[in-house]
C-alpha cells in the first residue's frame, strides 16, 4: 500500500523471504535519518525528538521482541535490490516462517 501524507510518500509492503517467512517493509521519502544517528536508532533511550516527546524505546523494543521470535528489525541499506528507489528511509521487520 502506498499513500501520500504532507507531500511525502509512504509505502508498506510485504515481501516473501527466500529462506521462508516474510519481510514487512515501511518506506518513506521524508527527512531521513542523519548519518550520525543510523548506528544508534535501536539503542534504548535514543531519540531525536525533543524533551517530553518520546522515550526512545519503540525501535529498541521492536527489535528485541522480533529477535526473541527468530526475526529482526533493521534499517534497509541503500544498495538493497528490494528497496524502493524513491525511499529516503526504509525499515524492515523480518518475520520468520512458523516452525
Amino acid at each position: 500500500a502506498e499513500a501520500r501524507g504532507g507531500g511525502a510518500r509512504v509505502a508498506l509492503r510485504v515481501l516473501a523471504r527466500p529462506s521462508g517467512g516474510v519481510e514487512v517493509r515501511v518506506s518513506d521519502e521524508g527527512a531521513g535519518i542523519a548519518a550520525a544517528d543510523r548506528a544508534r536508532i535501536f539503542e534504548p533511550g535514543f531519540t531525536t525528538k525533543g524533551a517530553g516527546r518520546g522515550e526512545g524505546l519503540g525501535l529498541h523494543l521492536a527489535r528485541r521482541l522480533m529477535a526473541r521470535q527468530g526475526g529482526g528489525v533493521f534499517l534497509v541499506a541503500p544498495e538493497d535490490p528490494a528497496r524502493l528507489p524513491w525511499a529516503v528511509t526504509e525499515l524492515c521487520i523480518a518475520v520468520p516462517a512458523p516452525p
